[in-house]
C-alpha cells in the first residue's frame, strides 16, 4: 500500500464512513464495499455490506494489497 493510500485507510477506521476499496490482485471491476473496523499489524478488518446495505461479514485485508480506496461515489453516498 502505498503512503497516501495507509493514510486514507487509517482516516476512516471506526468511522461512519461507507467506502469503496480496490485491491490490487482483484479484476478493476470489482471492489469490497463497507468500513474499516479496526486495525492489527499488517493487517485491517473490514465490515463488508452488501447491495441491500445489510452486514456481508468480515475481511481480513493485508494492508499492501489495497490498491485504491474511494468515498464519493454512487455506491457510497446516500440519494
Amino acid at each position: 500500500m502505498e503512503k497516501s493510500t495507509l493514510t486514507t485507510a487509517n482516516k476512516y477506521l471506526n468511522t461512519e464512513n461507507l467506502l469503496q476499496v480496490y485491491s490490487k490482485y482483484r479484476n478493476d471491476d470489482t471492489f469490497l464495499l463497507g468500513y474499516f473496523m479496526e486495525t492489527m499489524g499488517s493487517y485491517l478488518i473490514f465490515q463488508s455490506i452488501d447491495e441491500y446495505g445489510a452486514l456481508d461479514g468480515y475481511t481480513l485485508l493485508a494492508k499492501s494489497d489495497i490498491a485504491d480506496i474511494i468515498t464519493d461515489t454512487n455506491y457510497t453516498t446516500e440519494t
